[in-house]
């Protein structure tokens, strides 16, 4: 039998976990690098650069989470359509309210490294739910408090 260093999908869906973690009055930076770091396989042995981790985290009460300072008030968010004059700007404020999801969603999203097509794999294992109800209650999830 040869060992190799990798493992095989069997072994990959054997290790697959599933975390919670309530965002609720957690600062978005903070939340968004913590749960980067989960669905890229940091926090495992075996974790390698080029193979994707399943595990799945599902994070709850998004209408809930807080910025540092004065951001809530001066960040905003830019959409191009890509023709001349189209820049659309957005405050946080209005942004959290209208799509909560989306807020930590791309946030996560930019954490993740742009050059390799696993991100694209591994952010499909984010669940954002803008309150406490979710349909994932059947699985056997962890709840995680982030630092």
């Amino acid at each position: 039998m040869v060992i190799t260093p990798y493992m095989n999908k069997l072994q990959t869906q054997q290790n697959q976990r599933w975390y919670c973690i309530d965002a609720k009055d957690f600062f978005l930076g903070k939340l968004s690098v913590s749960v980067s770091n989960i669905i890229r396989g940091f926090n495992k042995n075996s974790f390698n650069f080029n193979r994707k981790c399943n595990d799945i985290v599902i994070i709850l009460n998004s209408k809930k989470i807080n910025l540092s300072g004065n951001k809530f008030i001066k960040k905003s968010y830019m959409t191009y359509s890509g023709y001349f004059g189209n820049e659309k700007y957005t405050s946080f404020k209005d942004f959290i309210y209208k799509n909560s999801n989306k807020v930590l969603f791309l946030s996560i999203k930019r954490m993740l490294p742009k050059t390799r097509s696993l991100m694209s794999l591994v952010i499909k294992n984010v669940k954002v739910y803008p309150e406490e109800k979710h349909p994932h209650v059947s699985q056997k999830s962890s709840l995680i408090f982030c630092n």
